[in-house]
């Protein structure tokens, strides 16, 4: 078990900007000059920094971090920098990115920073007032946010930097003494140290282009934003174009902005979204998720002649992007955007007025704007340079591919796409040269269709970020994203540019020794993609999905899990995570789904998984001191759901216990009164955590385990079960049982233990196994697991294995995946998992692995090796059949108890190593 903890030695400030103000989306840098006199042999450098930091030594990149810090707890990383030094001075650079609005993958913190160097183990230097801070400003702060809950995209102007550069010698930025906000390490979020050692961040080396083509903007976009604008006061703003058509029609328009709105044409209300920038206090049914588009569409009626179109928005002072109106059906020059309707007056954009008096939800096309005209600036053009989502505006342009063979250089006009080989999650990384002025976009996308680029806008939000190049552009992302193809676009230019593109992503081994290969090749593939989406899913933290929110959520982490205990390093990776969602924890004993987070996440379901995870990793490490660490967190984590159950019963109600996040995905089941899935789930929680408290010998929590158990299975027959079929309905209102009896929900009653007798088990899985198809309608989400663990729990491993090679066939498709809201890395990575524990045939079955059962899935294939991880132990497999005998070799590097469970008709010829005893 790992504590965390301090060094003992640390010292200096935190420290902040001078004016102790915060902002978000703005880029901010400390740097610091070292003297190197004397020949070094050690250089640590420890940091933490709020919400997370890039390294730079000399203008080297050399890492970014931290784990995302909790409401709780942040995290120093520590780095050794001696071959990173010279004699003489070396200069330090740490740029950060202030993060003022909640995100989905961490909690809204005030920005700081803290670093200490240690040269030959002596103090040389930690954050102070001699330390030099500034605001890039040529960072853009009003740009689009990348979606709902993640961060903005990314505008970088380097026209204005001239030679100096910024991660070296600072460049033209104004740097002032660093203000010493507070003596480290302070109080909330307290700095621990994680326990994992930083990434080393590996640079590929330059990707060849895999396509090139030419597009155009062949169809009408206008908009307008308040980037510039200083001092910006919050409240209600109205923006005023005019446009002319040459007839009377209808049209789609799209609107892209962050922001709440009101669009009026010709006075008539035509678009509106009222829902503000911060999320719902929680994530409900209704809630944005990753497939709902950020780009909206309605209908509008143009009429021949002068349109005026009146926008008004409730702005969060400089953070507001702005709004972009798009129309696909209209052709580039039909029409026409000006501030005034006159055919004598060719000045295109838009008026600003504000703030305004009349409140955002009381604007009218009615109102008398002429007195406010208070926007610096008031009138807006648009132009390349200013404007506001080019994803949005890539999303209308016209593309085409050519047949260059190996393009080397861009025209305005042009663009490159870059094939990664396969999903990487990392930091785009760009050295381009142009004239200064120049305009290039880069876009990270999931795949390139025969005749088509990436996606550039859709169900994963906006993904393209913007360079204004100077006379040297070296650009790396402050924030990570995911991608399989790149595509850079020149969107003005002198002359031509010549990009050299690369990709940054973390040095991971993570199952590299485990080498899985079998004689089926549709699962070695599967083991292959499995693999391509964990490393990018383990980054310090566990993420859900690279490309979507980047989360950590529960769900996901608990399967996750249940494949990093078997590769080295994994189990440290799940300990991080399970003890920060029990730190999650709210007064009441309630868990939360993502963690961390700055979302108030509630999902009854997420938080009984907990129980089970924790049941998980005490299987796979023995570790009985963390779970007695975890066993207030349990105990209180339970009380919540006797609190949540009417008097006199333990039976769970859907109105006070909540909706289900991933039992209920789709809001397709009938989730009222009792939903019988989450009483299921209650009722193996239950169970699960009277296994617990056994190991712990707490006799009390035993009993009321039992008795919560056995009444909970008693009153959901009851409530749910038909006596004529022994089928399980969704649920129980009143005095009735729904119409509806689901396969997932009669799986769940299955795979909760709840049907203790032969017959009835087989009639349930008569019912659920009738068509392998339905079964997989939720393959992207985190049910999955409970559908194949229900199976092979149930000895059905035929069908079982039929599932799951149709389940690895079907994660080749991503796109089509992300487009209904799944998550097309949940499915490889869950078959993976079940790979080694039913294919290879290994499992713990005592705590901690030192006892393990082998039962090989020899009437599936015919060969298999595979090196694992278990607990503390590393185990090599291999076997293979021929004509029923099973030959088996097992290697381990520490004693190990072997249980074997040969099928029927095998016979066994094995070769054990010396830590190896038999079990009879």
């Amino acid at each position: 078990m790992y504590i965390p903890s301090l060094p003992n030695d640390v010292a200096g400030f935190w420290i902040w900007l001078p004016d102790a103000g915060h902002q978000d989306n703005r880029q901010v840098m400390v740097r610091k000059p070292i003297m190197v006199e004397a020949e070094i042999h050690s250089c640590e450098l420890r940091i933490c920094t709020l919400p997370f930091y890039h390294l730079f030594i000399n203008g080297e990149h050399i890492g970014q971090g931290s784990a995302f810090p909790t409401s709780r707890h942040c995290y120093i990383d520590s780095y050794e920098i001696a071959s990173h030094l010279k004699p003489g001075e070396n200069t330090i650079v740490i740029s950060t990115l202030e993060l003022v609005a909640p995100m989905w993958n961490m909690p809204a913190l005030p920005a700081r920073i803290w670093c200490q160097i240690l040269l030959n183990g002596e103090p040389a230097a930690a954050t102070d007032s001699t330390w030099h801070i500034a605001v890039n400003h040529h960072f853009s702060e009003s740009q689009p946010r990348c979606h709902f809950g993640l961060t903005c995209i990314e505008k970088v102007d380097f026209s204005g930097i001239g030679s100096g550069d910024l991660m070296d010698s600072g460049g033209d930025l104004c740097w002032q003494p660093a203000a010493e906000v507070q003596k480290f390490p302070g109080e909330n979020p307290a700095p621990i140290g994680s326990g994992f050692s930083p990434h080393r961040w590996e640079c590929s080396a330059a990707f060849p282009p895999a396509a090139s083509g030419t597009f155009s903007d062949s169809y009408v976009a206008t908009c307008f934003n308040y980037e510039g604008f200083s001092h910006l006061p919050s409240g209600n703003y109205a923006a005023l174009t005019f446009a002319f058509s040459t007839e009377e029609r209808d049209v789609e328009m799209r609107v892209s902005t962050d922001d709440p709105y009101m669009v009026f044409c010709n006075r008539d209300l035509v678009a509106a979204n009222q829902k503000p920038l911060t999320l719902d206090p929680y994530e409900s049914g209704d809630s944005f998720q990753p497939g709902m588009e950020i780009l909206e569409g309605f209908a509008v009626h143009l009429k021949k002649g002068w349109n005026q179109f009146l926008c008004f928005q409730n702005v969060s002072g400089n953070r507001c992007m702005g709004l972009m109106l798009l129309f696909p059906d209209i052709r580039k020059g039909h029409l026409q955007f000006q501030r005034e309707c006159s055919n004598s007056v060719s000045m295109i954009g838009w008026t600003l007025y504000g703030p305004l008096h009349t409140p955002f939800n009381y604007s009218a096309p009615q109102l008398d704007l002429t007195e406010f005209q208070h926007v610096p600036q008031a009138v807006f053009i648009p132009s390349a340079e200013n404007m506001n989502d080019v994803s949005a505006y890539l999303s209308i342009c016209d593309f085409s591919l050519d047949n260059r063979s190996d393009p080397q250089e861009l025209h305005e006009g042009e663009f490159l796409v870059y094939d990664l080989g396969k999903c990487h999650y990392g930091f785009p990384c760009l050295d381009i040269s142009g004239t200064p002025g120049d305009i290039v976009d880069i876009t990270c996308g999931l795949r390139m269709g025969k005749n088509q680029i990436p996606a550039t806008i859709g169900a994963l939000g906006r993904r393209t970020d913007t360079l204004i190049l100077g006379t040297r552009t070296q650009w790396i992302r402050m924030i990570p994203r995911g991608a399989a193809y790149v595509m850079i676009d020149v969107r003005q230019a002198k002359s031509c540019v010549k990009p050299v593109f690369k990709f940054i992503s973390p040095d991971s081994s993570l199952g590299s020794s485990s080498g899985f290969h079998c004689s089926d090749d549709l699962l070695n593939d599967g083991w292959c993609r499995a693999m391509d989406s964990l490393i990018p899913c383990i980054s310090r933290n566990i993420i859900d999905d690279p490309c979507a929110k980047r989360r950590q959520t529960l769900p996901e982490s608990f399967i996750y899990s249940r494949l990093l205990y078997h590769l080295p390093g994994g189990c440290g990776i799940a300990e991080k995570a399970i003890r920060e969602f029990a730190e999650s924890q709210l007064e009441t004993g309630m868990i939360m789904k993502t963690v961390p987070s700055g979302i108030y996440s509630y999902s009854p379901d997420a938080a009984l998984i907990w129980i089970l995870w924790l049941e998980d990793y005490w299987m796979y490490t023995g570790d009985l001191d963390f779970i007695r660490t975890m066993e207030p967190y349990l105990t209180r984590l339970l009380q919540f759901f006797q609190l949540l159950a009417v008097e006199d019963h333990v039976v769970l109600q859907s109105e006070r216990a909540g909706h289900c996040i991933f039992l209920n995905k789709n809001r397709d089941l009938e989730e009222r009164n009792v939903f019988t899935m989450l009483n299921a789930l209650y009722y193996r929680a239950l169970v699960t955590a009277s296994k617990l408290y056994s190991a712990l010998k707490m006799k009390e929590e035993i009993i009321l385990c039992g008795k919560l158990s056995s009444v909970l299975e008693e009153e959901l027959a009851t409530c749910a079960r038909s006596p004529r079929t022994g089928i399980f309905s969704d649920s129980f209102l009143g005095d009735k049982r729904s119409e509806k009896s689901s396969v997932y929900t009669n799986l769940m009653v299955l795979n909760a233990g709840l049907i203790k007798y032969s017959s009835d088990i087989g009639n349930l899985l008569k019912f659920c196994c009738r068509n392998p198809e339905e079964l997989l309608n939720d393959c992207d989400s985190p049910f999955l697991f409970f559908i194949l663990e229900t199976l092979f729990s149930l000895q059905q491993n035929q069908f079982a294995f039929q599932l799951l090679r149709m389940a690895i066939d079907r994660s080749l498709d991503k796109p089509c995946i992300y487009a209904t809201g799944g998550n097309p890395h949940i499915i490889g990575i869950t078959a993976a998992g079940f790979m080694i524990r039913q294919l290879l045939g290994v499992q713990p079955e005592i705590p901690g692995g030192t006892r393990i059962l082998f039962k090989p899935a020899c009437n599936e294939l015919s060969a298999i090796q595979c090196s694992i991880q278990m607990g503390e132990n590393r185990i090599s497999v291999q076997w293979n059949t021929s004509e029923r005998n099973l030959q088996l070799d097992i290697a381990a590097e520490a004693p190990v108890e072997i249980h074997f469970q040969i099928p029927d008709g095998f016979k066994l010829s094995s070769r054990l190593s010396s830590n190896i005893t038999v079990r009879p």
